[in-house]
């Protein structure tokens, strides 16, 4: 069970607490539900879920772009190297 606070107008989810001996701690703001839903702890960042009524419960935020992972320079540049054998000066 998952307490979820969400904006009425947007349906945009603010705030949530998977721990059922915090539930009522989630602070009540103007414009704003909270309600207690029977489903998993979400595993995404809460920006990307919407509230929808129809179902009570979370589903995908169509506007919500994940941030690509963090690159791993040294891998890649190993990577490279394994690749091209030897690095020769070209000659001018």
């Amino acid at each position: 069970m998952v307490e979820v606070r969400y904006v009425e107008a947007s349906k945009r989810i603010t705030g949530w607490c998977g721990d059922s001996k915090q539930f009522g701690l989630l602070k009540d703001r103007g414009g704003e539900i909270i309600l207690i839903l029977d489903i998993p702890l979400p595993t995404k960042f809460i920006k990307a879920y919407l509230f929808d009524e129809a179902t009570n419960t979370l589903v995908d935020n169509p506007d919500f772009i994940p941030k690509p992972p963090p690159r791993d320079l040294p891998a890649e540049i190993d990577a490279l190297k394994a690749r091209v054998k030897v690095l020769e000066p070209k000659e001018m």
